[in-house]
């Protein structure tokens, strides 16, 4: 009796996904085409499917989906059916086409996002209209917006709160490997744009909005100026001195500005304690990898500081080992034989 009433929920739970799957879809279609795009409805379309298929292979609900849903969709071993072709997940376009139809049920109501401050389109609407009244020239203009349209939507790809924005999240910003919804033009992704242009365009947005009252003024910034410029003094020390290539410098400052507060302004007063707590903080909340580049990255960062003299240099080893467990994991397939 529960047996066949839990199969019976379960039924009707799926039908109702898929019905507002449907509904979601024929939305998004009607939105693409009022915006007059036409031309790459159907890659649109069969990517939007696609995802929606693969949510309701693993049972996924459509109000629980973010960008780490999205990433591990990329990341799947595609053997879905229906025609959908396993080599089109490795398309940036096609990745973007389902980013754009996320923020597209992210506006409809259908995946809950904490909007703090409210939809951004008003908000990035009234800063395009302030900026125009400054007289900059019509490229300089569109910079910004773009600029600002391009941070927003990376704070809500983040789920980022506008209320705790700072400057080590603008610093985050500026240096991420983009994959946001807003990078096409004329059908293709645009160019990803330079570190200083989005700090300054994100910062120009963050003025704005404090200076109208939208956000507070008196936000803490974790990353002081005297961080802010060791961090820069690092970066130009990994190029001179230790050769690493832009990608590198990137990953380890991105990383540096998730943990750099919670150690403190001053580099004399480190300890082991505050360090390991950094790195077995990251290991708890993050995957094991991305504890991994923490360890690494906060190590090369002790490295430049030690050469600096701006830290003691037995701290080096409080840096802990983030351990990797052999056969920790389910194999992915098991042969007849082993089954």
């Amino acid at each position: 009796m529960d047996r066949s009433h839990s199969c019976s929920s379960s039924r009707q739970t799926q039908t109702d996904d898929v019905e507002l799957h449907r509904e979601v879809l024929v939305a998004f279609l009607d939105h693409l085409r009022g915006s007059g795009l036409t031309g790459d409805l159907w890659n649109y379309a069969g990517a939007a499917r696609h995802f929606l298929f693969w949510l309701a292979q693993r049972s996924i609900p459509l109000a629980n989906v973010d960008d780490a849903v999205v990433r591990r969709f990329a990341h799947h071993r595609c053997h879905c059916r229906n025609g959908y072709r396993p080599q089109a997940i490795t398309n940036p376009l096609y990745l973007s086409a389902i980013r754009r139809f996320v923020r597209f049920a992210e506006d409809r109501g259908d995946i809950s996002i904490d909007d703090d401050i409210g939809p951004m389109s008003p908000h990035l609407a009234a800063f395009a209209d302030a900026i125009a009244n400054l007289g900059y020239s019509d490229n300089t203009l569109q910079r910004y917006r773009s600029e600002a349209e391009h941070f927003a939507a990376w704070m809500r790809l983040s789920r980022r709160r506008w209320c705790e924005v700072d400057t080590s999240a603008v610093r985050q910003f500026a240096l991420h490997d983009c994959h946001c919804p807003i990078r096409r033009k004329r059908a293709r992704l645009s160019p990803p744009t330079g570190a200083t242009r989005r700090k300054r365009g994100a910062f120009r947005l963050i003025k704005f909005l404090r200076e109208n009252g939208t956000l507070p003024t008196d936000v803490a910034n974790p990353t002081s100026g005297s961080e802010e410029k060791r961090l820069n003094a690092y970066c130009e020390w990994l190029t001179r001195h230790r050769g690493a290539s832009k990608e590198t410098i990137r990953r380890y400052t991105l990383e540096l500005t998730r943990c750099i507060s919670e150690l403190g302004s001053d580099s004399t007063t480190y300890d082991v304690e505050s360090i390991r707590n950094v790195v077995i903080r990251e290991e708890a909340r993050r995957s094991r990898k991305s504890a991994q580049m923490t360890a690494t990255a906060l190590r090369s960062y002790l490295r430049f500081l030690i050469a600096q003299g701006e830290c003691r240099p037995e701290l080096l080893s409080a840096v802990p080992t983030v351990r990797r467990w052999r056969l920790a994991t389910l194999p992915r397939c098991a042969s007849p034989d082993v089954i």
